[in-house]
């Protein structure tokens, strides 16, 4: 009689397997690829770790591993990502949204504390999966925005998750390059925030596996990482209302080149905000009152 494969054990042999191949996360990125496969929560992994696996299941198991090992994110192989308490919906087209991002909001909320309630009016540029601008919409019960990208097929993937959170009334969608992308009635804003690609040209290849497997239009920025950044800087203020803010994440070094950038008279910067790891991660701006 052939071995029993449970689900314990093919749980254990493939945290052992990804330690062993370098993978950055392997009991998380076990967990969720075993639960994907078995249609199961992560808990259940261990509440039915004696339950026996048949054939097509321990090649379901197979299949997802080796795209694992070949650099795949796990997000585009369980096609989900948590972002904010939230669950989004992920492909090739958008960047897999990362837990420092989450700062921008954070940042956003103490910001704008006073004014939780408000008819707010955000954009979101750059939105990929709809994060940012579902997030806003989770704080800021009265906000309502725009969330833009230059790629039609990140906003379909966006639009279908601010529909699936129940946003749909508060968020509208633009294709366009920037503020480019804006509409005449689209009218100015109390906040912009963007995660814009920042990685340097020259640091792409040293990426991780599953970074450099995401869409290069979301990474690249030039060759400092900061041409997107500069392009959004020089013209967020005519598009702010007085006393707006810019909200835009950065790359890990990219502090001090970000605080000399020119930003005309009464666009005012405001300082960073560090990630959890320490990192200067999410620059401010402030649009003067008087313009």
């Amino acid at each position: 009689m052939g071995e029993i494969w449970t689900i314990g054990r093919v749980l254990q042999w493939t945290k052992g397997h990804f330690g062993e191949k370098g993978v950055r996360t392997p009991a998380l990125d076990a967990e969720l690829i075993l639960a994907y496969a078995l249609g199961l929560t992560r808990v259940a992994l261990y509440t039915r770790s004696d339950q026996p696996l048949v054939p097509d299941e321990r090649a379901r198991i197979k299949e997802l591993i080796a795209r694992r090992l070949a650099g795949e994110p796990v997000a585009y192989i369980t096609g989900v990502k948590e972002f904010w308490g939230m669950q989004f919906r992920v492909n090739p087209h958008v960047l897999v949204p990362r837990p420092e991002t989450e700062e921008i909001v954070e940042e956003a909320r103490r910001m704008l504390q006073t004014r939780r309630n408000e008819s707010l009016r955000f954009m979101d540029i750059g939105t990929g999966c709809g994060c940012l601008a579902a997030a806003l919409c989770a704080e800021f019960k009265a906000a309502t925005g725009v969330a833009t990208d230059i790629s039609q097929s990140a906003i379909d993937v966006a639009r279908g998750n601010i529909e699936a959170l129940g946003f749909s009334a508060r968020v509208e969608f633009r294709v366009g390059d920037l503020f480019g992308a804006l509409m005449e009635n689209d009218g100015s804003f109390d906040l912009i925030v963007s995660n814009p690609p920042y990685v340097p040209i020259g640091e792409i290849e040293t990426l991780a596996p599953e970074v450099k497997c995401e869409t290069r239009i979301a990474l690249e920025g030039g060759l400092d990482g900061l041409d997107i950044a500069r392009k959004i800087i020089a013209q967020a203020a005519r598009y702010l209302n007085p006393n707006g803010l810019l909200l835009m994440e950065i790359g890990s070094g990219q502090s001090d080149e970000i605080s000399g950038i020119e930003t005309g008279e009464g666009f005012i910067f405001s300082g960073f905000r560090p990630d959890l790891a320490g990192i200067l991660r999410v620059a401010k701006w402030r649009k003067a009152g008087g313009l």
